[in-house]
């Protein structure tokens, strides 16, 4: 998994270093709030942080491919008990530029569980060895505007495909008392403000 991350990581440079002359790059540093959840699940949402960087390929004016890395503080809370999983969060975007500023972009993204934690109250725990799965992929959509001077606002959606629980290792750890329909889905609403170089 940290092989394939590291070449993902690879890819992603590469491709901003290959800048064709008809086309134009960008790059944007960006930091934001999450309100995570994940589905199937009585519990309440995690508020938690975003931090990192995109680069936009500009294709046409009105349409580009834009990829990023993101740390993302996400997980869930039920009354004291907080889940905390923390992703490197990788989207592949393609983005349309509706009206002078006004975008939309839809697209993949590829999750690296980076940490996973159980806090009650002022106790925080690591969650047992494979239980959190390492690794999720979901679909993003947003909404967001460029201003001309450089400032990015957005707000996105995305949608986990993958449980966030390895079943099978929760069964032996409860020793049967995990159903397989007790697995949820990442979820997590992201609003977000850049700026673009």
């Amino acid at each position: 998994m940290i092989s394939l991350m590291k070449k993902l990581i690879l890819l992603f440079f590469t491709l901003c270093a290959l800048q064709v002359s008809a086309q134009k790059f960008h790059f944007a540093p960006r930091i934001g709030m999450n309100i995570a959840n994940v589905t199937n699940s009585d519990s309440d949402s995690r508020i938690g942080l975003n931090i990192g960087f995109a680069g936009e390929m500009v294709l046409t004016p009105k349409f580009s491919l834009e990829s990023g890395l993101y740390y993302s503080m996400q997980g869930a809370k039920e009354d004291n008990i907080k889940l905390n999983i923390d992703y490197i969060n990788l989207p592949i975007l393609a983005k349309v530029y509706a009206y002078e500023g006004l975008n939309f972009f839809a697209g993949p993204q590829l999750s690296f569980k980076t940490s996973a934690k159980g806090k009650t109250g002022a106790v925080t725990v690591d969650m047992p060895s494979g239980l959190i799965k390492g690794f999720d992929t979901g679909l993003q959509i947003g909404a967001g505007y460029q201003f001309d001077m450089g400032l990015q606002l957005s707000a996105s959606y995305t949608y986990g495909l993958i449980g966030v629980m390895d079943l099978d290792k929760a069964k032996n750890i409860t020793g049967g008392y995990v159903g397989d329909d007790e697995n949820g889905n990442n979820s997590v609403f992201r609003i977000n403000f850049g700026w673009r170089f």
